[in-house]
């Protein structure tokens, strides 16, 4: 048995991977590289696209390779043939052209999103209107350039966590939807109920949320009331979908029966939970909360991945990462260099090669800003290609993405100025 399994494993250079393969080794060693885990199948072309980036020679084990059959997904997703109901894939607007409309929608987001909660934590009720019309300008900024709205999701101050923490999942659920193929109605409710899904933390005792340190199970039981304390605010709006209220109430539920508040099972779970649930864990791990740092991306998606199945819906996991990236936007990144970058905006054609900002030299001082297209032919001084060798929890090396430094690179007038460099 031994010697079958060392036959079947060969070593084949990057651009002789077809989909199917299964990679078992690469060039080296995996901590260095953006994959999630130590060997995979190629399934998409996206994944050879990847590999032949990062890698000159893979192993290969043919003991593993997968047939490529069109696979169900568990959740289902939007049809793709009805013309009608799709948005148009039209070219987006340029960072330049939409940072500073962006801007100012996120900013009546911040403001409208903190009023919201005090509202409904002083008994006030909810202004729905209001959230409607914020949520409907928001898909049409996330339909010009989704880079400049994903930019202000990253520009969160830690004492303000829980009512931003609804913004950014407001905002990447519209981006996640639209991927998806969701039409724009569509995108509407589930912006919306990304936006009051944790509203019912307002019910619960502040002094529990603003908690530094762990909770003990009497403060966790509270905590986990919210989603019950959700739906019954919620539940009396009449002008709400059903979605958002059912959302609010479900969006801690899980796959296999383990969530709260009543251990529901995968088929009790409304579809737009899953996707949800999905940008929630994503958010929180990626923030500076009261009891935790921020941790990079890709920690991120590890956890979200080792959910799959059991906590969180694996095709639409696997759809997220494809849609976000392993390098979102704002996420600091390494050069093979050493010099420390942040991503100004995705490539959705190269997702491994977006363009950056360096911000740090090699001796991780502070430089002048220099744009790096990643998808061009960009050379280091010794001649070498520009790689990212690896991402960097917000706050590294001083660099934070709501620091004053970064929030300068986000006018149109300094975009335009690095466009040229």
């Amino acid at each position: 048995m031994a010697k079958i399994k060392q036959l079947s494993r060969r070593k084949i250079a990057a651009t002789q991977l077809t989909l199917g393969m299964y990679v078992c080794e690469v060039d080296k060693p995996w901590e260095e590289t953006p994959f999630l885990f130590q060997g995979f199948p190629i399934q998409t072309e996206a994944d050879l696209e990847a590999i032949t980036h990062e890698c000159e020679y893979v192993y290969v084990d043919d003991a593993r390779y997968v047939d490529m059959k069109p696979t169900r997904p568990s959740v289902r997703l939007p049809a793709q043939n009805s013309l009608n109901e799709r948005i148009t894939q039209s070219k987006p607007k340029s960072l330049e052209q939409t940072i500073e409309k962006a801007k100012n929608t996120y900013s009546k987001g911040t403001t409208l999103i903190k009023k919201t909660l005090l509202d409904l934590q002083l008994g006030v009720g909810l202004d729905s209107k209001a959230c409607k019309t914020f949520v409907n300008e928001t898909v049409d900024r996330m339909l010009e350039n989704e880079s400049a709205m994903l930019w202000f999701n990253r520009l969160k101050a830690q004492d303000e966590y829980t009512s931003q923490h609804c913004l950014s999942v407001a905002i990447l659920s519209i981006g996640f939807a639209r991927f998806l193929g969701y039409d724009k109605p569509e995108l509407k409710t589930i912006g919306l109920c990304g936006l009051l899904h944790d509203v019912g933390k307002m019910k619960v005792d502040q002094d529990i949320l603003n908690k530094p340190g762990k909770l003990n199970d009497g403060e966790f039981a509270l905590m986990k009331s919210h989603a019950q304390k959700g739906y019954e605010l919620l539940i009396g709006h009449k002008d709400l979908p059903t979605s958002v209220v059912d959302v609010a109430y479900t969006h801690h539920e899980r796959l296999d029966g383990t969530g709260y508040p009543r251990g529901l099972t995968k088929e009790q779970i409304p579809q737009r939970s899953f996707i949800i649930s999905i940008c929630d864990v994503y958010d929180a791990i990626t923030s500076h909360r009261v009891y935790d740092n921020a941790r990079a991306p890709m920690e991120a998606l590890k956890v979200l991945m080792k959910g799959r199945n059991t906590q969180f819906d694996d095709s639409l996991v696997v759809k997220f990462i494809e849609w976000l990236g392993v390098f979102p936007v704002g996420t600091l990144i390494k050069l093979n260099t050493g010099e420390t970058a942040i991503i100004l905006e995705t490539n959705p054609e190269y997702r491994l090669r977006p363009v950056a900002v360096v911000l740090r030299d090699e001796h991780g001082n502070p430089c002048n800003p220099r744009r790096l297209n990643l998808a061009q032919v960009c050379i280091t001084p010794s001649g070498e290609p520009y790689k990212i060798t690896e991402s960097l929890a917000d706050g590294s090396l001083g660099l934070y993405a709501n620091s004053d430094e970064v929030k300068k690179l986000l006018n149109e007038k300094t975009l335009k100025q690095l466009v040229a460099i």
